[in-house]
């Protein structure tokens, strides 16, 4: 079972597939009333829907981006999670592997860290830094 309390975190890798998986409705009434969230704007950019959500505490900043659009009429979607500290991210990789998420890819140089993880059915990336200071984020979306 995948837990966010003893991490800090707001959301974890199972909420991040739920949100892909659903519409922006149902996604926005997850991360708002279940996640406590922040709605920060909505707008539409060359036929993308594109929904900014929010949270800050004393110990972590978290943003929410979920993206739709249509592509080979089929429909396409992907969220992206930034978030401070970027000791999120251990437990975020830890929770890909849980999930059957196999590590295609890495890349790291002076200043940041790439992973890609696959299943059949999403691609996700995770990028971390050597600045501490600077956000982490991960992003998932469906092949």
């Amino acid at each position: 079972m995948i837990t966010n309390a003893v991490y800090g975190q707001d959301i974890n890798v199972s909420d991040m597939i739920k949100i892909v998986n659903s519409s922006h409705q149902k996604a926005s009434e997850f991360i708002v009333k279940e996640r406590k969230f922040d709605t920060l704007r909505s707008i539409i950019v060359l036929h993308r829907t594109i929904n900014q959500y929010s949270r800050n505490t004393s110990k972590s900043t978290q943003l929410i981006v979920k993206n739709e659009w249509e592509d080979n009429h089929r429909i396409i979607r992907s969220v992206h999670y930034e978030f401070k500290p970027q000791s999120y991210a251990i437990e975020i990789i830890r929770q890909f592997e849980q999930l059957g998420f196999k590590l295609k890819s890495k890349e790291d140089d002076s200043q940041k860290h790439v992973r890609v993880y696959e299943t059949d059915h999403y691609i996700a990336n995770i990028y971390t830094y050597e600045d501490k200071k600077n956000a982490a984020s991960t992003e998932i979306h469906e092949k």
